[in-house]
């Protein structure tokens, strides 16, 4: 049996004397079909008329309903996308299973204030997708291979609203690689959060500079990564954790990050014949970070599917390993 769900799509636009035609449609046509009904002219503002002796101020701009649309969607189990045309301009939107609403359009007598009232509503609903996304360092070197991404989520001005709890995903990509993702929660009083993503040192071309080596620097090609995010409803089983699961907006490209050289070289400590250790010269402050690459040789004579790195460590200082899974997929 196929489940069938009444949703609204609305648009809003400044009000003008012109007709605008605002063409919308799913994403793909097999997710559902619109209900044809009679269209609603835009609503106008009551704007009061002054008198001719008091000094006319700034020409103001009114936000209206330029069009209610319903459709039924006939596919519920993957996310459902609606876009929206206007000429060359054109945007699409997820639909989650949280904005699937009763039609209050359904009972014929419900004058148009009830219709505008419920259309607000949802619009407050959606107020903080509102997201924007600001790169922390416009580049990113080898010695400090950290890509960090601030995320801002819009609020209600009023602070009237309870907030939704969204996470955001952040996809970093480069031509064939696996694709590398971070993720956070916007919260706080300023609706904030960083998402971070450790690159590989293998998505550098060629090999960083070795202290005490002979090779001088070499021009390498120039690599720029895609930055992209998506936002999604935590699972409801704990809304806490950063759990993606149903998509309210699709993947969003805001950014290309480029790959520079490190701004200092690298000391090789090779553990044995096929484990090597690069450890970058930064100077080190207290709470500073430092990222050492570990390189595997693999030989044919010789097959390794695990190796274990223990280090023993001052106090204060602490060790950990970031994915070491994913360097293994580039260096076999």
């Amino acid at each position: 049996m196929v489940s069938k769900i009444s949703l609204m799509v609305f648009i809003l636009t400044s009000y003008t004397s012109a007709c605008l035609c605002v063409e919308v449609h799913f994403e793909s046509a097999e997710s559902g079909f619109f209900l044809k009904h009679t269209r609603q002219p835009p609503i106008a503002p009551e704007i009061s008329i002054k008198s001719s002796n008091v000094t006319p101020s700034k020409a103001q701009t009114y936000d209206s309903v330029l069009s209610v649309d319903r459709f039924t969607v006939v596919q519920t189990t993957q996310p459902v996308s609606i876009r929206a045309s206007y000429g060359p301009f054109s945007t699409k939107q997820t639909v989650p299973a949280r904005y699937i609403v009763p039609d209050v359009l359904e009972n014929q007598n419900s004058n148009l204030n009830n219709t505008t009232a419920a259309l607000i509503e949802l619009q407050q609903t959606n107020m903080h997708l509102d997201i924007s996304a600001h790169l922390i360092k416009p580049a990113v070197s080898r010695d400090s291979p950290v890509v960090r991404v601030l995320f801002h989520a819009g609020t209600d001005p009023g602070g009237h609203l309870q907030r939704q709890k969204i996470c955001v995903l952040l996809h970093i990509s480069l031509s064939n690689q696996i694709p590398l993702k971070g993720r956070c929660m916007p919260e706080g009083e300023d609706n904030v959060c960083v998402a971070e993503v450790i690159i590989p040192s293998i998505w550098w071309p060629g090999n960083p500079l070795v202290v005490g080596s002979s090779s001088t620097l070499q021009k390498l090609p120039h690599r720029v990564m895609q930055a992209s995010y998506s936002v999604f409803e935590p699972s409801p089983r704990n809304s806490e954790q950063c759990e993606p699961k149903v998509q309210i907006q699709p993947l969003t490209t805001f950014a290309h990050i480029p790959l520079v050289a490190a701004s200092v070289q690298f000391k090789e400590i090779r553990i044995d014949e096929q484990l090597t250790f690069l450890l970058p010269q930064n100077t080190l402050y207290p709470m500073s970070k430092i990222y050492v690459p570990v390189v595997f040789h693999q030989t044919q004579d010789f097959t390794v599917s695990a190796f274990t790195i223990r280090a023993r460590v001052k106090a204060g200082v602490n060790f950990g390993c970031y994915n070491i899974y994913r360097l293994v997929e580039y260096i076999n």
